[in-house]
């Protein structure tokens, strides 16, 4: 299958950035625009020039989406799973992260893993790969990145630590216009108020247990069943939910309304009972766990779900029309037959929310599909923006409260102008975080503004033609200004030795354009008069 016009695009300016001399990048598209057979044309393509690729995934859908691009590039991959023990021989190889995390230390792995010229991490935004890029595990690799949404909020480590560009794709209106996503139809309905949910640092987003609370109502469980019928009816549909106990519930409310669901949730074990004299606060916890985990065994008990793969399988060959996850499917799961997104919680993180509406934008042309239904009763849409809205990506964020664009500075750069470190040393010229007084990728210190502020001084000062400081007497009233600052002399040491030097009139110019006060240029005026010995 030929590449599309913005794929080629992509991997053109990939390219580009690699021969300007960038080791690791991020490759952003929308979700559905084929990221995915962009990776496997650029590991073909690598393995006939001999080179070794790892593409690293952290879910078993993306792992088997990876491996099927591949394999349909005409490379029989290997795989590292759960039960790998020995590093696979074959030139393209892919590997689930929490599988190969734990070979880090394993010595028998040190050779394989310097062994790889790329490393492609597919969903790059997530913090499952932190180890590998932290650590410079994969020492000799090229390292390209792929995601729909790169960005990261509050604690989560940077982007910018560990990928030095970005190349963009299209924005998602335009992939609709070129006709390979379809837009969404919105059916904003009335959502709870957020404002008194607690906030996670760590995630980035509202506290889980809070948000339940809110989502858990008769009125969110009714709506649901409403829109579907009235809106939706017989359409496939995936909904996404707060928690596990959310995803049950709202999949049993959907089949006591007629609308056969199963549903997704990560496994759930038997917690494990406190000791005796334990808190009352783990008392309390352990009662929550325990009863989510025989919820959870009755609805195993009633089929409402089962094994991840016969699940899908089920959903994905139309047994029922209706599935409901919490945190599974969202980044890598494709099926294209989704018709209808509910997202039936709130959330402050723009790449899960995009992420969620991802799964329902795909085209299916064998079923006339031309557009998706949007159910957000969370209110994501006023919060976040609509799905078509134009978007922008930074390797840097803010570490505080709800993310944001970090403000960013050149390393190498300070003032106007590039200058050396404090240790006669060049900055590496990448783009850090403002706050840093040292970059963290090649140790550039900084100048700190009152270092910075005398250099400059000693610049504006300068005699180009000499050597040295200008004498007194040829200084500008500019300059005179600058060498009294930088000799620390009070504000009178200026103002007489312009007045006398320069003349009056020169003086009170110099004041009112440097915004000082008509009352205190009269004052100064007057006291340097007053001294006047005629």
């Amino acid at each position: 299958m030929p590449l599309r016009p913005h794929q080629q695009k992509g991997i053109n300016e990939i390219r580009a950035k690699i021969k300007e001399g960038y080791t690791s990048i991020i490759r952003q598209a929308p979700t559905g625009s084929g990221k995915t057979y962009e990776f496997a044309y650029i590991t073909l393509n690598a393995i006939k020039k001999g080179s070794k690729v790892c593409i690293l995934s952290n879910r078993e859908e993306i792992l088997k989406q990876a491996g099927s691009s591949v394999y349909q590039m005409g490379i029989a991959p290997g795989y590292i799973s759960a039960g790998t023990q020995t590093p696979p021989m074959t030139k393209a190889t892919i590997a689930m992260a929490q599988t190969l995390r734990r070979r880090i230390n394993d010595k028998r792995w040190d050779v394989w893993f310097r062994s790889i010229d790329i490393l492609i991490v597919d969903e790059c935004h997530l913090q499952d790969f932190n180890p590998f890029l932290e650590d410079n595990i994969f020492s000799r690799a090229l390292i390209l990145g792929f995601s729909a949404t790169p960005k990261r909020t509050g604690g989560m480590r940077q982007l910018a630590l560990d990928y030095q560009a970005i190349v963009k794709g299209p924005q998602v209106l335009d992939a609709i216009k070129a006709g390979f996503l379809v837009p969404e139809n919105l059916f904003k309905t009335s959502s709870p108020d957020m404002s008194d949910v607690g906030y996670d640092s760590k995630s980035g987003d509202y506290q889980t247990s809070s948000m339940y609370a809110k989502f858990n109502t008769p009125e969110v469980y009714g709506g649901l069943v409403e829109n579907y019928k009235k809106y939706a009816n017989g359409q496939v549909m995936l909904t996404f939910c707060v928690n596990i106990q959310h995803t049950i519930r709202t999949c049993k409310e959907l089949n006591d309304a007629g609308i056969e669901s199963k549903f997704l949730v990560s496994s759930v074990a038997k917690p494990k009972k406190p000791k005796l004299d334990a808190s009352e606060g783990k008392w309390v916890i352990y009662e929550d766990k325990i009863k989510a985990y025989e919820e959870y065994q009755k609805a195993l008990r009633d089929g409402l779900t089962g094994v991840r793969k016969d699940i899908l399988n089920g959903y994905h060959r139309g047994k029922y029309k209706s599935l409901v996850n919490s945190g599974i499917l969202t980044a890598g799961y494709d099926f294209p037959a989704i018709q209808t997104i509910a997202v039936c919680r709130a959330t402050l993180s723009e790449q899960l929310w995009l992420q969620m509406l991802g799964r329902g934008a795909r085209i299916c042309p064998e079923i006339g599909k031309k557009s998706f239904n949007l159910f957000d009763f969370g209110g994501n849409t006023d919060r976040l923006g609509a799905y078509q809205i134009d978007r922008d990506w930074h390797l840097w964020h803010s570490p505080s409260k709800g993310g944001g664009v970090a403000p960013v500075k050149q390393c190498g750069m300070q003032g106007q102008r590039e200058r050396r470190d404090v240790n006669n040393k060049a900055g590496c010229k990448r783009l850090i975080l403002a706050t840093y007084k040292i970059c963290p990728f090649c140790g550039f210190k900084f100048l700190s503004e009152k270092e910075l502020k005398k250099i400059e001084l000693e610049e504006h000062l300068y005699d180009a033609q000499t050597g040295k400081m200008k004498p007194i007497k040829n200084m500008s009233v500019d300059e005179l200004y600058s060498y009294s600052k930088l000799q620390g002399y009070k504000p009178g040491w200026f103002e007489r030795k312009t007045y006398h030097d320069k003349g009056k009139e020169v003086l009170v110019s110099f004041l009112n354009e440097n915004n000082y006060s008509f009352g205190y240029i009269d004052r100064v005026i007057e006291k340097i008069e007053a001294e006047i010995v005629y």
